[in-house]
C-alpha cells in the first residue's frame, strides 16, 4: 500500500531553493523571491507553481531557515494533512528530520556545501555555497559563516553569544544587537530533505564514527518521483541519532529549479566534533554582548543593549555602590581598585578576563542614575 505524502514533504527543499534564482542570477545573498512549490494530484502525479516578486538590490545575510518559509523542524512529515498518494521510496527506513538529535549535542560543527552546475535562460551557471555553523551548549555560543564561489559576494559573520546577536559581511564593521530568541540562526541541517523509503544498509561506521544507519534513496523517498532525477545517501549516528553525513545530486529543469534554469544542484553535509571540547571565540573587533549584571529592584527608564546597561533608581549613590559591590562578585566580577568617588559622582570598575565593566553612579532627581559598560582590558 503506497503511504500517504503531503504537497509539504518537501518543505525544507523548498528554503533551498529559495537561494537558487539569486545566487544564479545575482550577487545578493538571503532568500529568493520565487518560491517553488509541489502540488501531489490524484495518483501521485506532480506539479510546479511558482510565486514571484521583484527583488531590488542585495538582500541581507540570512538569519533563518524561517525567514524564507515556516520553520524547518514545524510540523513533522506524520502530522500534516495529506493531499493525495504517491509510492516512496522502496526501503523501509524513514529519516524526516535533517535537525533531529542537534539539540543535545553539546557541541559540533556542521557544515553544508550547496553547489549548482548547469544553464540559465541558456547560458552556463555555476555556483556554490557553504555554511559553517559550529554550536557549543554551554556556554550558548553559534557561530556561523557563509561564503559563495560564483557570484560575488562578501563572506558573511554571524554569531549568538553573550545575549547578543552578531553579523559582519566582508570586512566591515562586526555589530552587535539584542538576541531575538524568536530569530535563531540557520541550522545547516534545516535546508535538507527529510526522507521516507529509504533503502537501508543498517549498521556500519563513517570514519571510526559508529553509524545506526546508512541509506540510500532517490527522488521517490523525496516526494519528487517525476520531478526530479536524484541519488542520495544518509548515515545516522548511533550514539545520539543525529545526522552525521547526508550527500544528494539532484538533476532537474525549470519546473523544478525556477524559471530559465536547467542542471545539477547537489547537497553535501557533514556534522563534526560532536560532544567535543569545541572553543569558541568571538572577533577582537566584535563589540560586547549583553552586559552580564543585576538591576536593582526599583529600577526605571532601562536601557539593555550590547555592553550598555542604565537605569534610574530611588537608591542614594552609596546604595547603589553597596549593592554591586555585593552581587558583581560572585559572578566573577572581581574590584581592580581604582575608585573614584566624589559628592555627585562615584565611578567603580571590576574585571573578569579580559573584560572590564564600569560602574558609573551620578545623582539624580530623587536618587540616581546608573550606567554600566563592558568591554576589553585596556593595556
Amino acid at each position: 500500500m503506497p503511504r500517504l505524502l503531503t504537497a509539504s514533504l518537501s518543505r525544507r527543499r523548498s528554503v533551498a531553493l529559495l537561494l537558487l534564482p539569486l545566487l544564479t542570477a545575482t550577487a545578493c545573498l538571503g532568500p529568493s523571491a520565487v518560491t517553488p512549490t509541489v502540488t501531489l494530484g490524484p495518483g501521485g502525479a506532480a506539479t510546479s507553481a511558482q510565486s514571484a516578486s521583484p527583488t531590488a538590490g542585495t538582500l541581507p545575510p540570512p538569519t533563518t531557515a524561517a525567514a524564507a518559509t515556516d520553520s524547518a523542524t514545524a510540523e513533522p512529515v506524520d502530522q500534516l494533512e495529506a493531499e493525495g498518494e504517491v509510492s516512496l521510496g522502496s526501503g523501509t527506513f524513514d529519516f524526516p528530520d535533517p535537525v533531529v538529535g542537534l539539540a543535545d549535542l553539546s557541541s559540533y560543527q556542521a557544515t553544508l556545501t550547496l553547489a549548482f552546475a548547469g544553464t540559465e535562460a541558456g547560458q552556463p551557471s555555476t555556483w556554490t555555497r557553504t555554511y559553517v555553523l559550529r554550536s557549543t551548549a554551554a556556554p550558548l555560543v553559534h557561530i556561523l559563516t557563509t561564503s559563495a564561489v560564483g557570484p560575488p559576494e562578501e563572506p558573511v559573520y554571524q554569531a549568538e553569544a553573550q545575549g547578543a546577536a552578531y553579523t559582519q559581511v566582508g570586512d566591515g564593521p562586526c555589530t552587535a544587537e539584542a538576541l531575538d530568541l524568536a530569530d535563531p540562526l540557520l541550522e545547516p541541517a534545516s535546508l535538507l530533505s527529510g526522507v521516507l523509503g529509504a533503502d537501508d544498509a543498517g549498521p556500519s561506521t563513517l570514519n571510526d564514527l559508529p553509524v545506526s544507519h546508512h541509506a540510500t534513496f532517490d527522488e521517490r523517498a523525496l516526494g519528487e518521483a517525476g520531478l526530479t532525477s536524484a541519488a542520495g545517501e544518509l548515515w545516522v549516528a548511533a550514539d545520539g541519532g543525529y545526522l552525521a553525513q547526508y550527500r544528494l545530486v539532484t538533476q532537474a529543469g525549470a519546473d523544478y529549479l525556477g524559471e530559465g534554469l536547467e542542471g545539477t544542484l547537489t547537497w553535501d553535509y557533514v556534522l563534526t566534533e560532536a560532544n567535543q571540547l569545541l572553543p569558541l571565540a568571538l572577533p577582537a573587533e566584535c563589540p560586547a554582548g549583553m552586559l552580564d549584571a543585576p538591576l536593582m529592584t526599583d529600577a526605571t527608564d532601562v536601557v539593555n543593549e550590547p555592553g550598555v546597561l542604565s537605569f534610574s533608581t530611588a537608591a542614594t549613590p552609596a546604595d547603589v555602590v553597596a549593592f554591586y559591590q555585593a552581587q558583581l562578585p560572585p559572578l566573577g566580577w572581581q574590584p581592580t581598585g581604582t575608585d573614584l568617588i566624589a559628592n555627585n559622582l562615584v565611578l567603580l570598575d571590576f574585571a573578569r578576563g579580559d573584560q572590564l565593566l564600569s560602574l558609573t553612579v551620578t545623582v539624580g532627581e530623587g536618587g540616581s542614575d546608573v550606567l554600566l559598560t563592558v568591554g576589553p582590558v585596556t593595556p
